[in-house]
């Protein structure tokens, strides 16, 4: 399970994706299928039952999401005000979207292993020990000394 401020997600352990709670950003990744402002209880987030490989992490923050897969592949959705779906850009999202660009020095495409999510920052970690962090960096959270 994982917490946000105002909404909850569920892994069950088929890899099945539940959410519920505020929805004003698309945080519970239903898309516009369903675009009310808070649902009370569970509901699957059907955009992961059509893909390949099955979550396994889920991370929540203050208004925004992220799910990891068995595949390695990161994805991010809901509020992005300050960048933290690490989409490049600061669009809300409101289904699960693909982050991309984790390379080692040699340009090789990664592997997410795990997420995290704070009040409005992620980090993302490989299966080599590589953390890549995106959001607000106001207090230093990111670990970037910006």
């Amino acid at each position: 399970v994982a917490a946000g401020s105002f909404h909850s997600l569920a892994l069950t352990s088929q890899g099945n994706v539940y959410a519920w709670g505020w929805n004003n950003y698309g945080q519970l990744g239903m898309g516009s299928a369903d675009m009310r402002p808070n649902i009370p209880y569970p509901s699957e987030v059907l955009f992961f039952a059509s893909l390949n490989s099955k979550v396994i992490k889920l991370a929540a923050g203050f208004s925004h999401s992220a799910a990891v897969t068995s595949g390695g592949v990161l994805y991010t959705w809901g509020n992005n005000k300050y960048g933290q779906l690490g989409q490049g850009d600061y669009l809300a999202r409101r289904l699960p979207t693909a982050v991309s660009g984790f390379y080692d020095s040699n340009g090789r495409v990664l592997q997410v292993f795990d997420v995290a999510c704070g009040l409005y920052h992620c980090l993302a970690l490989s299966e080599q020990g590589l953390v890549w962090s995106f959001g607000l960096n106001s207090r230093g959270q990111l670990g970037t000394c910006d």
